[in-house]
């Protein structure tokens, strides 16, 4: 069962119900390379992505979908910005932190450090 990169999420009835969606890496190099810094920029390991890795839509503010055709679908320039930390596989449900990074307005480098806005989601 397909699951996110970043929080773990897998693709179930629950995330159906919950309208979440799963997205792949972008192809073009310039969208790749930001997100690439977003996933560095949260400790995590670029090596560790496969081909059919996947990002949920929870990892995207609203403004990074169009609907077409009754479809939600990512835009082409969409960058995600949202971390969510949860405990995954736990058998007891847990709160999730959500963390919106603010990208400064220069280009992104695999170096830079990004701002962070957290959340508490119950």
């Amino acid at each position: 069962m397909p699951s996110c990169f970043i929080c773990g999420r897998s693709r179930n009835a629950k995330t159906k119900s919950e309208n979440i969606t799963f997205h792949r890496f972008p192809s073009k190099s310039f969208i790749l390379q930001k997100w690439h810094a977003f996933i560095i920029g949260n400790n995590l390991k670029l090596e560790n992505i496969k081909k059919n890795s996947l990002i949920c839509s929870c990892h995207f503010i609203p403004e990074s979908f169009i609907v077409y055709n009754k479809h939600r679908m990512l835009q082409t320039h969409a960058v995600p910005t949202i971390v969510i930390k949860r405990v995954k596989h736990a058998k007891i449900t847990f709160p999730e932190l959500k963390q919106e990074t603010i990208q400064p307005t220069s280009s992104i480098s695999s170096t830079s450090q990004l701002q962070t806005k957290k959340i508490l989601v119950k």
